[in-house]
């Protein structure tokens, strides 16, 4: 690399540099992306690779958590690089779980609260299990699958491995609306009381199935409960 491109790359990575820390709110996902990238290729311009993944993936939060061999098929991720952008994930999880871990989640309130913002950037359908300790705090979280939560009914064995494995004294369900309101769909209601039943065999507590869709949440057991309680006496 000639001086002149050398020199000019260390002026952008520098000018790049006091952006994050002056504005960092203001920088886009491919400028974060680029930032992080200095650390793990050194002497290139990692601009056009960090466009390439976010346009790839959707985001930075898809780029994270991409897996490594789809990371690998675009130009220029070699396994290095790839491996550094999966260890931010790592990182990122273990910091948010460490930091929920001293939050007691003792309120629909604050349960939606915490969902909301787990959801913010999930674009599409997506199904979490959070597992609580008996002073309901948050011992983990963990994305089940992308996609309907019919499919939890196939994988009401999967749920009960995870919560057991994590010795949780409680579980909540939680899954997405991206484009409609936050009521609960027939087939909602049955998988919560399908998945209620099936783990109470095991004694496990489904406390709660929440449906997040953007800011609003609807926790579907109170739900069913208040339904319950408002119809009329034959």
């Amino acid at each position: 690399m000639a001086f002149d491109e050398k020199h000019l790359h260390e002026k952008h990575r520098e000018r790049m540099r006091q952006k994050y820390t002056v504005a960092k709110e203001t920088l886009s996902d491919h400028e974060i992306l680029e930032i992080l990238l200095y650390h793990v290729i050194p002497r290139k311009n990692t601009n056009p690779l960090a466009h390439r993944l976010c346009h790839r993936f959707g985001s930075l939060r898809g780029v994270l958590e991409a897996d490594m061999r789809d990371l690998m098929e675009v130009d220029e991720v070699g396994e290095s690089t790839a491996f550094f952008l999966k260890q931010l994930l790592y990182l990122w999880k273990r910091c948010e779980n460490s930091e929920a871990s001293d939050i007691p989640l003792n309120s629909i309130t604050k349960i939606g609260n915490y969902l909301t913002t787990l959801f913010s950037n999930e674009k599409h359908e997506t199904v979490y299990l959070l597992m609580l300790d008996q002073n309901a705090k948050l011992l983990a979280h963990r994305k089940l699958f992308d996609g309907s939560i019919t499919a939890c009914e196939s994988n009401a064995r999967k749920i009960a491995e995870i919560a057991l494995s994590f010795r949780a004294h409680r579980i909540i369900l939680a899954h997405n609306h991206p484009d409609a309101n936050a009521e609960p769909s027939d087939s909602d209601v049955s998988v919560t009381r399908y998945l209620r039943r099936v783990l109470a065999g095991i004694d496990l507590d489904l406390e709660e199935h929440f449906i997040v869709s953007g800011h609003t949440y609807c926790p579907i057991v109170r739900y069913l409960q208040n339904e319950i309680q408002s119809k009329p006496k034959e």
